[in-house]
């Protein structure tokens, strides 16, 4: 969604529709969605292609593990590493959003102001330019990288499974890469110990859908001339 300043002081911005293509992929039996698992000392070559394709981070370590105790406010926080056996299985889907309102096509132009901002104050025209300022759009989604039934298996360290064992009491939020399971809001991921196994400890399964990743569009330099003072 997009808040307008129309209106502002009447009914405090107006939203703009945002359309994701395909329509359906949030249903719960939409088929646009593709199945991946990684494994610990597979070959991961063709991982690292579809996860690259995807959107996702293919360099990410999938042993380490997140943990932070205490809530709201985190009162332990540590890395994990020693967390074996590491299979990961989920769906992932790659979303594009389309704004039928949002044209940017006359920013191109050099003649052109906005209210009294100085030149560049919306953005600076590249994402190297854009980082660390304040900007007024620096970028903007146009795809969204979702994941949904997230399973995941591993002979956890001591440390996490008394962290997974704790996050059903909203006591922990345990991270690994993008999901997060316990916690406050997360009461949909479920943890299951298990001891018939001396590679596996327990699972844990996150039906989502999550959002995992965007991709991001910048502005070209904009404003490219000083705004007038009213």
């Amino acid at each position: 969604a997009f808040l307008s300043s129309t209106n502002e002081s009447k009914n405090f911005g107006a939203f703009h529709q945002c359309i994701p293509s395909p329509a359906d992929v949030f249903h719960p039996l939409s088929t646009r969605w593709s199945k991946i698992t990684a494994h610990k000392g597979h070959n991961y070559s063709k991982v690292y292609e579809t996860a690259i394709k995807a959107g996702f981070d293919a360099s990410a370590q999938w042993n380490l593990w997140n943990v932070s105790m205490g809530t709201p406010e985190p009162l332990m926080s540590y890395q994990d590493s020693e967390t074996m056996n590491t299979k990961i299985s989920l769906e992932y889907a790659r979303v594009y959003l389309t704004r039928p309102w949002f044209m940017i096509n006359w920013m191109q132009s050099n003649n052109w102001s906005y209210l009294d901002t100085k030149p560049g104050s919306i953005s600076q025209g590249s994402v190297a330019n854009n980082i660390g300022k304040e900007l007024l759009i620096g970028a903007y989604p146009t795809e969204l990288i979702l994941a949904r039934n997230v399973k995941v298996t591993a002979e956890f360290s001591e440390k996490v499974l008394d962290a997974l064992k704790s996050s059903s009491l909203g006591l922990a939020a345990v991270s690994w890469g993008p999901f997060k399971i316990g916690g406050l809001g997360f009461s949909s991921s479920t943890f299951e110990e298990s001891t018939s196994s001396q590679e596996i400890n327990g699972t844990i399964t996150m039906p989502g859908p999550f959002v995992i990743g965007y991709v991001l569009n910048t502005l070209p330099y904009s404003a490219p001339e000083e705004g007038k003072k009213s």
